[in-house]
């Protein structure tokens, strides 16, 4: 019985945490277009979601490509890495060389944005953002599964953003995918539940 009022407390907590990011990137769609539409860069865009993600996340701290952490043996701070990753594929390899359990160098790699409380283990949410003309995934969906995995993060999400073209709020959402745990199941395309969230 516990495991089940477990699994549906984080349920209840991941639909509210992806309302809130869908809160987000209506505010963006409406108040900042220009930057999809005229294609602006990367970062430029990244950097306006966090700031309409910290509006509803007021209790927690919304950091762009944030890499530091205290470290657990000795509470100093240090930079945010990841250790290992299992089931990398040849594609992921390419992205930051091949990380082994074994491997004593860990890759320092950070998501684009993230919601946390700094200095702490308190790990929220982990975002990486592609504009449409970017076509390749497959390095931030490791990056956000080791993120899940090794920083025990709730929500792990992957967006595509339409550039250089003028939708409707929805529109502008080309892909989404939440990154689950190694052992569950495979990332779920979210696309249509982020669209219903606008």
């Amino acid at each position: 019985m516990a495991n089940k009022n477990t699994k549906q407390h984080k349920k209840m907590k991941n639909t509210k945490q992806l309302q809130k990011i869908g809160n987000a990137l209506q505010n963006l769609f409406k108040n900042d277009e220009f930057l999809l539409k005229e294609d602006a860069n990367e970062r430029t865009i990244t950097h306006k979601l966090a700031s309409h993600l910290q509006k509803e996340f007021q209790k927690y701290t919304v950091d762009v490509e944030y890499n530091r952490m205290k470290n657990r043996e000795n509470d100093e701070r240090t930079t945010k890495k990841i250790e290992r990753i299992k089931q990398q594929t040849e594609k992921q390899e390419d992205c930051w060389g091949k990380i082994k359990p074994e491997d004593t160098n860990a890759k320092t790699i950070y998501p684009d944005i993230i919601v946390h409380q700094r200095n702490t283990n308190n790990n929220l949410i982990a975002i990486e953002i592609k504009k449409s003309n970017n076509s390749d995934k497959i390095c931030d969906i490791a990056k956000l599964q080791g993120y899940k995995n090794q920083f025990n993060y709730d929500t792990t999400i992957f967006l595509k953003l339409k550039v250089n073209e003028e939708k409707t709020n929805t529109d502008y959402i080309a892909e989404a995918i939440e990154i689950k745990k190694e052992n569950d199941e495979q990332p779920e395309d979210i696309t249509t539940q982020m669209k219903s969230k606008i």
